[in-house]
């Protein structure tokens, strides 16, 4: 039920004195990225246990899904379990549960994006993983293949995308030397590559660290310039977990120039995991706020602008689901009931902010409002739909100023709370309206128009 605004968001904030700002939309800027992935599902398996969150994954707008940390199926050390084994027999390879996972991407109409590698773990089920570096490397590299080639029969031209491996800079991932993963990776992709010249092969998903500690860039240093000259990946993956939405820019720049240094200049970056960080908190923050309320709904809603600022092709959430009911602080945007936690409303927000038909200009001016992220687009009927996050715990109380062709009679607000699965619905008669501390909001201008626009800089 929609209610007047009329301020009452000021009886909410305890004293707190807004920041005053003023948002200005400005000319057509592109387009909004579809940057609509997760990462696993919408087959969630819990050891024998499945839940089928298709209907779900709709509802919030998922589009794609890489094939990762299901624990067990599509990872390598199930399919292919014993390296020594003949890579060009089918009677090598266990595609049961894989298969039942891969067809529920495809049944459920989203885009596959195919990770070859493996999990964090694998369930008991399937044994356990005892070793990451492949032991036979040839025979691994041509499974890969075989791997690639099935799926690939299976989805058509549904499948763009495979990524080799996830963090070798981590050692959960790769149990040798930096060096010792280069080779690996080079065969992997030239060997895709070969078989299939239209799929876009790249990697390795490297890990946070690769990016902001001494060890993990010289592991980034060995492996681009070890890579440099030997084969072009289609793309570069990282992943990153902050709760600094301006990090998810300085990182974006840092690979940039190190991919160009390199010899990988305009090569584009995906992120195929991303979320907030529970070792490094803002003061005041539990992991509940972070995972679960409006605190990390605004965080992700942030970093989710931040990369469509920096021009990131792909990225995908970590992750779509829990995996059992008493995960309250996992990662996924909606528990493995299919209901939702705060990321899961903001990445709803995000889906219809990507359905419009074009980017506009957001200029955000006042003192001090660096924790206030915007990003606007317009729809095919002419109205303008506003992304806002604010990652601080200061409120911020702004203005909006429309193209001079435009004129508006009002503006309706989604908010997302902390009191409820559903975010809640707001007016207001005028262009002035609030954003609380720490939440997300969806701000909709109907019949704003679509005459010409002054010009405005893009901000953040």
């Amino acid at each position: 039920m929609a209610i007047c605004l009329a301020w009452l968001w000021s009886a909410m904030l305890i004293g707190a004195q807004p920041i005053e700002a003023t948002i200005t939309i400005g000319r057509p800027h592109g387009a909004v990225r579809k940057l609509l992935g997760v990462n696993a599902g919408p087959l969630v398996f819990n050891g024998r246990e499945r839940f089928d969150l298709t209907a779900q994954y709709r509802r919030y707008g998922v589009a794609q899904v890489r094939t990762h940390d299901y624990y067990g199926p599509l990872d390598m050390a199930v399919m292919y379990p014993n390296q020594e084994a003949d890579p060009d027999s089918p009677t090598s390879y266990n595609f049961a549960e894989s298969d039942r996972a891969f067809r529920a991407i495809l049944d459920g109409g989203f885009e596959p994006y195919l990770r070859i590698g493996d999990s964090w773990n694998i369930g008991p089920e399937f044994g356990r993983i005892r070793r990451r570096a492949p032991a036979n490397r040839a025979n691994w590299v041509r499974a890969a293949v075989h791997v690639v080639r099935r799926y690939r029969d299976m989805a058509g031209d549904r499948l763009r995308y495979v990524e080799v491996w996830n963090e070798p800079n981590h050692p959960t991932f790769w149990d040798s030397t930096p060096d010792a993963f280069v080779p690996l990776f080079v065969e992997t992709v030239r060997a895709i590559k070969t078989a299939f010249p239209m799929l876009k092969v790249g990697g390795p998903g490297m890990a946070h660290s690769a990016a902001v500690l001494p060890r993990g860039r010289s592991a980034l240093t060995v492996f681009l310039q070890g890579i440099a000259g030997r084969c072009r990946p289609d793309f570069f993956s990282w992943h990153i977990y902050s709760n600094r939405p301006e990090q998810y820019r300085e990182i974006a720049r840092f690979y940039r120039a190190e991919l160009d240094r390199c010899g990988f200049k305009g090569m584009p970056q995906h992120v195929t995991e991303y979320h907030t960080d529970e070792r490094e908190r803002p003061e005041g923050l539990n992991m509940v706020a972070l995972r679960v309320g409006s605190a990390g709904a605004a965080i992700v809603t942030a970093s989710w602008i931040a990369m469509q600022m920096e021009g990131i092709e792909e990225a995908t959430l970590y992750r779509g689901s829990d995996v059992a009911p008493d995960q309250t602080t996992f990662y996924g945007m909606l528990r493995s009931d299919g209901t939702p936690k705060g990321p899961g409303l903001a990445f709803e927000f995000w889906s219809r902010l990507a359905a419009t038909r074009e980017r506009l200009d957001v200029a955000v001016g006042g003192a001090d409002t660096r924790t206030l992220w915007c990003l606007a687009g317009r729809t095919d009927k002419g109205a303008v739909r506003m992304l806002i996050a604010n990652t601080g715990r200061t409120p911020v109380r702004w203005t909006l100023r429309l193209p001079a062709a435009q004129s508006s009679p009002g503006m309706t607000i989604e908010e997302i709370r902390n009191d409820g699965v559903r975010p809640a619905m707001l007016k207001a008669p005028g262009l002035r309206a609030m954003t609380p501390g720490y939440t997300a909001q969806l701000v909709t201008i109907e019949g704003a128009g679509s005459g010409p626009a002054p010009v405005g800089s893009v901000v953040r």
